[in-house]
């Protein structure tokens, strides 16, 4: 279930990363102008909130995370792109998944909270 867990968080997480708008690129890289980002580590994960609902024997598991990331960003200059820096930034999700006799018997909700 952990490794099934983490790469939903990471691939998750990549998506948000490369969707960036320019109003949150700006907060992150504030010494130059970067088009777009992609993620370059995750650093830390913190579950910050957990909650465990029972309902006929399937747990529902629900709450928000905390996620440490190194992002990388980039500029197009004339066709090319040009790697600009590396920042550290937080980035928060709500998950949610059901659990079974200890198995996860659905897939694994993320969103950005």
């Amino acid at each position: 279930m952990e490794e099934c867990f983490w790469d939903e968080i990471e691939t998750f997480t990549i998506e948000c990363v490369s969707e960036l708008g320019t109003d949150e690129l700006e907060i992150i890289f504030t010494d130059y102008l970067v088009d777009y980002a992609s993620l370059d580590e995750i650093e830390e994960l913190k579950i910050t909130d957990m909650e465990i609902e029972c309902d006929d024997g399937v747990e529902t598991v629900s709450g928000e995370m905390r996620l440490d990331i190194l992002v990388e960003g980039y500029a197009h200059w004339d066709g090319s792109e040009e790697y600009l820096g590396t920042e550290e930034t937080e980035i928060r999700y709500k998950y949610s998944f059901e659990m079974m006799n200890g198995k996860v018997i659905s897939e694994i909700e993320l969103e950005m909270s």
